[in-house]
């Protein structure tokens, strides 16, 4: 299933698919973000800027967690002045259900899809012969009685597929927020699944 066009601020699609061996869900981005003023402006500030999708659960089981280092910020300086300096990975087990990393990718590329594998994106850097996979954490928020799965990439390393894509017409997007508790909170209660773009 797709819901096209379904977020605010960007142009973006939510595909969801569902088989007996598993079930995924994937944002396909339809224009460069970063040519967003506000986008451009947080990479220049800050180049470990984040992208994050939101799913809400709706009382979910608890689900068992592990996390994993997938990036660390490793300048004592600029460590001390973030708030979260490391990308890291939660995997959730929720008994028959199990969410592993997930990896951002390029539709354009032929990526073998078995619905097991989970999917990547391979970049040439520089025209060169080595390649580079994007990962894409997890992370669990319980807020308020509300259950979210964050997912987050480091926008910098989608620069080189996304800038690839149509310039975006200008749309003001929703005020920055400091927190994700912030977020939490403002964000609409709903029924079902709900995916937010912040």
């Amino acid at each position: 299933m797709i819901w096209r066009d379904c977020f605010e601020g960007v142009q973006a699609d939510l595909r969801i698919t569902y088989t007996r061996q598993a079930f995924e869900s994937d944002v396909i981005i339809r224009e460069d973000i970063t040519a967003h003023p506000e986008v451009a402006a947080e990479l220049l500030a800050d180049p470990t800027f984040r992208l994050e999708t939101w799913t809400e659960f709706i009382d979910p089981p608890r689900p068992r967690i592990a996390e994993r280092v997938l990036a660390e910020e490793t300048d004592p300086v600029r460590r001390a002045a973030m708030v979260e300096p490391d990308l890291v990975d939660a995997i959730l087990d929720f008994g028959d259900l199990l969410f592993v990393e997930g990896k951002a990718f390029d539709l354009n590329q032929d990526v073998a899809r078995d619905g097991l594998t989970p999917a990547r994106i391979d970049l040439v850097p520089d025209g060169g012969a080595e390649q580079k996979s994007i990962p894409v954490a997890k992370r669990w928020l319980e807020q308020d009685g509300r259950f979210f799965l964050i997912e987050s990439t480091a926008l910098m390393d989608l620069v080189p597929v996304v800038g690839a894509l149509p310039t975006p017409e200008f749309r003001p997007g929703q005020p920055a927020m400091e927190s994700r508790e912030e977020v939490a909170k403002s964000l609409p209660r709903k029924m079902g699944v709900e995916r937010e773009c912040v």
